[in-house]
């Protein structure tokens, strides 16, 4: 029997990437473009829309050209992305505004105050907001930015006529004819139920959208792995993909990449350390987070998944590479290694907990799981004239972790099944030091598994269930989803990372309240 192949398409921050596995999870060649994002002011950031769809459409054709495969071979075309993001169209299906509002961007958090505003008045306290849509405080998803169009960019907002996140852009650009959205996925937009994974019109009302905008102009909303379209014969020229190809429901990127690593039950987690950071758990009911500070939406195997984020990650290694680290920069370009792996190599020879040196790791604000605070900004502290550079390597690294320990102590709180170990994937997963530190610092085994792209892996998964491949997520898991890498805490350093973290805690507590926010005004924000 010849090989079949299923294509995930990752839209993610920094870049595109398509991936194409076989039908054990295999990579079999993948392509990857960066996305010019722009950042016209401090604190907003926006990308071309039509850069994004050239991005994907290139990655699929550079995969398919360089796999050696037979294109007929190709199953199915699922999507990861981004999520938060925000794209609205005219009347004639083009973008009305060229540029699309990138999920990180602070533009609109009066508009999110605002919607929060509209339900206190309506006598719907956030308690019952929480439990009504699974979402803490108020946000700035996709219809705060789009109010803060209306206010703001009044000739963009007279000619829009949808809108949608990147799914939907990611659907169009490979063929389909409407822009539709996972409904597991639309919790962003502040007007779903968590219980029906659907709009709910009281909400509309309650938020007075409805003198906003018309709710068509909403996204169609479909279950994962559903069929949303197939590629038309332009898309074909473009991409190498055969014409007719199946298109099938995606979903965000930290919901595919929890299936991506065979996270589907509820004794399992997820934490992936890309851009951003997400921790996650699953289960097969709408479960709620008794302090209500993490968000709920849809999982990509049918049930629902429990999340814990970060806006950071691997976005503060990078800012070290470009500020910092030229000379590794060069090392690497001389001897052909990965930067990456120069900087985690010279983190290597600091000690664990860097003598008190401690970094926070908040370059736009501590705006995830559990503060929610948009003012915080990166900090070193406690840095000596005996630091040196190493230290600040691992300081870097050491910082993501404390904060996914945060937000690990707080996914904790929710009362789910005992777990044994973490799966681990993104960027950080790559880093055998970075692997460990994580075991040390959380105090819990961490795995990893043989796909280096668990979001586009997780993508394919639901390509695989769309088309009918396997019959359910636990086969098809079963033959894609391969552990590989398993590391577990050094007790031996267990007493300075707890040391550390107290500081890494005390350290945010002392800023929060005067440094943080009068940084933040010096920076306008």
């Amino acid at each position: 029997m010849a090989s079949k192949y299923f294509i995930g398409v990752d839209l993610g921050t920094t870049g595109a990437r398509t991936v194409i596995f076989d039908d054990k999870g295999r990579q079999i060649a993948d392509a990857y473009r960066e996305n010019r994002l722009e950042y016209p002011r401090i604190g907003w950031c926006e990308v071309d829309g039509r850069h994004l769809e050239d991005n994907c459409l290139q990655t699929t054709h550079d995969a398919i050209a360089k796999s050696g495969i037979n294109p007929q071979d190709i199953l199915s075309v699922s999507f990861s992305y981004m999520r938060v993001g925000m794209v609205t169209r005219d009347a004639n299906g083009d973008f009305s505004r060229d540029k699309v509002i990138m999920w990180f961007d602070g533009r609109a958090r009066k508009q999110g105050d605002y919607a929060l505003e509209q339900m206190q008045a309506a006598g719907i306290s956030q308690a019952e907001l929480y439990n009504r849509r699974g979402f803490p405080g108020g946000g700035a998803g996709p219809l705060a930015k789009y109010l803060w169009i209306k206010q703001n960019e009044p000739e963009v907002y007279a000619r829009t006529t949808k809108i949608h996140n990147m799914h939907g852009l990611l659907v169009k650009a490979y063929g389909g004819e409407e822009f539709i959205d996972p409904a597991a996925d639309s919790g962003w937009f502040g007007v779903t139920n968590l219980d029906t994974l659907d709009y709910d019109q009281e909400l509309i009302d309650i938020f007075e959208w409805r003198e906003e905008f018309d709710a068509g102009k909403f996204p169609k909303l479909q279950k994962c792995a559903t069929l949303c379209g197939r590629v038309t014969k332009a898309v074909s020229e473009k991409t190498l993909l055969p014409e007719g190809t199946p298109l099938y429901v995606g979903n965000g990127d930290h919901q595919c990449g929890a299936l991506g690593l065979g996270v589907i039950h509820d004794d399992q987690t997820y934490m992936c350390i890309g851009t951003t950071g997400t921790i996650s758990r699953v289960g097969s009911y709408p479960f709620r987070h008794p302090e209500m500070i993490c968000t709920v939406l849809g999982s990509s195997s049918g049930g629902w998944q429990m999340d814990a984020n970060s806006p950071t990650a691997c976005g503060c290694f990078r800012w070290l590479r470009d500020t910092l680290c030229q000379s590794e920069t060069e090392q690497a370009m001389r001897s052909g290694e990965n930067v990456y792996d120069v900087m985690t190599a010279l983190a290597a020879k600091a000690k664990p907990g860097c003598d008190g040196m401690v970094f926070l790791p908040w370059p736009g604000g501590a705006a995830g799981t559990p503060h929610f605070d948009p003012n915080p900004r990166m900090t070193f502290t406690g840095m000596t004239n005996s630091h040196g550079k190493a230290e600040i390597v691992r300081s870097v690294m050491e910082g993501v972790c404390y904060e996914n320990r945060e937000m690990l102590e707080s996914l904790d709180k929710a009362g789910l099944p005992a777990y044994e170990s973490l799966r681990f994937t993104g960027g950080g997963a790559r880093s055998k030091l970075w692997c460990q530190i994580h075991a040390d610092i959380l105090g819990k085994p961490v795995e990893t598994v043989s796909a280096n792209e668990a979001t586009a892996c997780g993508a394919a998964i639901l390509g695989t269930i769309g088309c009918g491949y396997y019959s359910s997520y636990e086969e098809a898991v079963e033959n894609m989803v391969h552990v590989t890498g398993h590391y577990d805490p050094n007790p031996a350093v267990k007493d300075a990372y707890d040391q550390s973290y107290e500081i890494y805690k005390m350290a945010y507590n002392d800023l929060k309240n005067n440094t943080f926010p009068a940084i933040a005004k010096a920076q306008g924000l």
